[in-house]
């Protein structure tokens, strides 16, 4: 989530704490932090009582004590405290014997039992969102074309989006998005003889098309009917790793443009590693009512 973003409260309720959180030891940082953050008590219908939590804010715009209502701005998102990337921490507790336990807002709907239900710090998840109304859940890399002042390449890698919900079904959750650089694409740039590889080998062969400068362009793993800037992989099954991949695009001269994440392309030469890579952590010392 880009720094400054609009952070609004997912339902009416009391904002508990609003502002910096006491100081502590970051260590994936090294050091002692302090972050901006807001904590909201909310009592639904029923009486059951949650709490929402959102750290790592750049601003905060509402105070202690305050009623807040659903979809109202409660704070800018940022990279403050044990954060090594901008994002949102967005966490949901309730009460389990006197103690604010952790679960999951989307429900479990997984084969076995909640992993929360059995964590010692945790409590059977519940899905929070009204119909439709959830916010989708995916993993992606992003990142502007050349974001190397050594790199020159008409056509680049700019998203990867390499997790959903359940990807052996979909694999139309994948898509890997590729850009016309028009700083080095003067003129119409043809994809014949380019492809995509992952780090097992498997690849993808580009049709015969043309992409503008500054157009961008997105292959799907699964299958659909293409057009000009959407084509599908055809695949039964997901091309990218959730846990680590290397996303190559491979040119007709072999040369190639890499975009690694969770250390994908850790043993791979010419790198070209997004700035908003996996958060290696993200911590937050808010308290709790």
């Amino acid at each position: 989530m880009p720094e400054g973003t609009p952070v609004r409260a997912v339902y009416d309720g009391e904002v508990t704490f609003a502002g910096q959180e006491q100081p502590f030891f970051c260590p994936p940082l090294g050091q002692t932090v302090s972050g901006l953050g807001v904590v909201i008590r909310h009592r639904l219908p029923d009486g059951e009582v949650y709490l929402s939590i959102y750290a790592h804010f750049s601003e905060v715009r509402v105070r202690e004590g305050e009623r807040v209502t659903a979809g109202q701005v409660i704070g800018l998102s940022g990279n403050t405290g044990c954060s090594t990337g901008p994002h949102l921490h967005f966490e949901m507790r309730k009460n389990k014997s006197g103690t604010w336990a952790v679960f999951d807002p989307y429900g479990w709907e997984g084969e076995g039992p909640d992993p929360w239900s059995r964590h010692p710090a945790g409590v059977s998840s519940a899905l929070i969102w009204r119909d439709g109304e959830a916010p989708p859940l995916f993993s992606e890399v992003e990142l502007p074309p050349n974001p190397r002042e050594t790199d020159r390449a008409p056509l680049a890698i700019t998203r990867v989006r390499y997790m959903g919900v359940r990807d052996s079904a979909n694999p139309n959750n994948e898509f890997v998005e590729i850009t016309a650089d028009p700083r080095y694409a003067s003129a119409p740039l043809s994809l014949r003889g380019f492809s995509l590889r992952n780090k097992v080998g498997e690849s993808f062969s580009f049709p015969s098309l043309y992409l503008n400068p500054g157009e961008t362009l997105r292959v799907y793993s699964g299958s659909g009917t293409g057009g000009e800037r959407v084509l599908y992989w055809g695949r039964s099954a997901p091309a990218w790793d959730n846990w680590g991949d290397c996303v190559q695009l491979v040119y007709p001269s072999g040369g190639r443009y890499l975009v690694g994440y969770r250390s994908g392309c850790y043993q791979v030469q010419m790198q070209a590693l997004s700035a908003v890579e996996e958060s290696q952590g993200d911590k937050h010392n808010l308290p709790l009512p």
